[in-house]
């Protein structure tokens, strides 16, 4: 499975950093997870499952379900 870059950020945070962020702005990484997934799908609406897959293809996914299938959304 993949990650974004900000489940990455989170991830690699130093120790001393982890629980004071994660107490102090569960609003503002629901609001950067949820901005992130609208690039990641809008650049998917926008030709990249094209540009991955070709015209010629099995796979059909719409946005929403290539975003999931790439980057299980995480909570936390």
């Amino acid at each position: 499975m993949n990650e974004t870059a900000f489940e990455w950020f989170l991830k690699n945070l130093p120790e001393r950093f982890k629980n004071a962020i994660h107490n102090t702005c569960q609003e503002e990484i629901k609001k950067t997870r949820e901005l992130e997934k609208m690039q990641i799908t809008d650049a998917w609406d926008n030709g990249q499952y094209y540009a991955n897959y070709g015209h010629n293809t099995e796979v059909e996914l719409d946005s929403e379900e290539y975003f999931n299938h790439q980057y299980k959304q995480r909570e936390g």
